[in-house]
């Protein structure tokens, strides 16, 4: 053997199988031998449980563009607070949001959206952003700029890639968030996105929880059943809390934890808004026995051991037992109100920090500025 790029494959995937999902990607830009000969092997290999890590904001100029066409991406191991940077140019000049299972939703400025794994580089075409029914086609005849595209999240229900047929999930549904709070989706495969008729339109934030999407906005929690031949159904759950600026729902160990994230408004120019507190409370099924029905919501003073991740990215639970460098009873969060550094200019990024739920305090999560309003940093997992 005379060459890194000799390495056996079966020997090289044996050595992936035991490296954090973030060090294969690292390793496999060593050489592009690597990346043909494993790429088509990784969907066999089971990894240890993953870290998150928190993909940081592309560096801009005055336009919201980068200035770089390098392709390089920085990603933080905050467990061993190691910078890595990857050569990721699928997602230059594109808008990204964490859904789950190592994808990227990307956008870029002729709206034109994918899904995007950087591990195995493949990427899954879905419905042009103009297919959209709140999609506003007065953006064609203005300057693309990158504050035109309206987005706000996006979740799958499984991963996008199935490894049996070596193409994209068929049954995977991906549901997204998009122009202040309309929610759609579209299977994958799909040429067009369809808007999921709610009675409320302008949701925070959306899990899939049990088979079904759950919803929040500013009044209530809804579910919105897609199962079966019938036509998509919606039933109100709660009625939530008013407080809290910014709303999350989160999957934890099997219940629904509702998030209210609260600001300070008042702040110096430079930092147009500052999170104050969380509230977090749980959804409980009330015992039909005593004669009650529906739910109720349970206020949560402790995580136990859990971490909560929220941002630019599908909202997730993780167990800190697992996570070295991470404790529980702990929000990791990075800066997502997008109406608040909307067009201003190295503004998005400045609100990231971790919250000790029991305790009440905060601590930095990022010692550095990674500031952008097109694409402040998110969790990648």
């Amino acid at each position: 053997m005379n060459a890194w790029s000799d390495i056996p494959e079966d020997i090289l995937c044996s050595i992936y199988a035991r490296l954090p999902i973030m060090e294969v990607i690292v390793s496999n830009s060593v050489c592009k031998s690597w990346q043909s000969m494993v790429g088509a092997r990784l969907d066999g290999i089971q990894f240890p449980s993953q870290v998150p890590w928190l993909m940081l904001a592309e560096e801009n100029n005055k336009h919201g563009l980068s200035s770089s066409s390098s392709g390089l991406r920085s990603f933080v191991d905050l467990s061993s607070k190691n910078i890595f940077e990857l050569d990721l140019p699928e997602t230059t000049n594109r808008k990204c949001f964490g859904v789950g299972f190592g994808w990227l939703l990307t956008i870029d400025i002729h709206l034109r959206m994918d899904l995007f794994h950087p591990l195995t580089r493949r990427k899954i075409n879905l419905p042009h952003y103009s297919t959209f029914e709140k999609y506003n086609p007065q953006y064609d005849n203005e300057i693309k700029k990158p504050t035109n595209i309206h987005f706000q999240k996006a979740i799958v229900t499984a991963d996008p890639w199935d490894p049996k047929v070596q193409d994209f999930n068929q049954d995977c549904v991906i549901m997204v968030i998009y122009a202040y709070g309309y929610p759609a989706f579209a299977k994958l495969g799909d040429k067009t996105w369809t808007d999921a008729q709610l009675d409320y339109p302008l949701q925070y934030d959306v899990v899939y929880y049990k088979s079904q999407f759950y919803f929040i906005n500013g009044y209530d929690v809804l579910a919105y059943n897609m199962d079966g031949d019938q036509a998509p159904s919606t039933n109100h759950i709660v009625r939530n809390p008013t407080f809290g600026t910014q709303k999350y729902l989160v999957e934890s160990e099997g219940e629904l934890l509702l998030i209210f994230r609260c600001f300070e408004n008042n702040c110096p120019t430079e930092v147009p808004h500052l999170t104050t507190s969380f509230e977090v409370l749980r959804l409980i099924k009330m015992n039909e026995s005593s004669g009650k029905h529906g739910y109720e919501l349970e206020k949560v003073k402790t995580l136990g051991n859990r971490s909560l991740f929220l941002g630019y990215s599908a909202s997730f639970s993780l167990s800190a037992t697992n996570l070295n460098g991470y404790r529980g009873d702990c929000i990791y969060f990075t800066d997502d109100l997008l109406d608040r550094f909307f067009e201003k200019e190295d503004c998005g990024g400045r609100d990231m920090g971790i919250y000790n739920l029991r305790n009440k305090t905060f601590e930095q999560l990022y010692a550095r500025e990674s500031l952008s309003f097109f694409f402040p940093p998110l969790w990648y997992i």
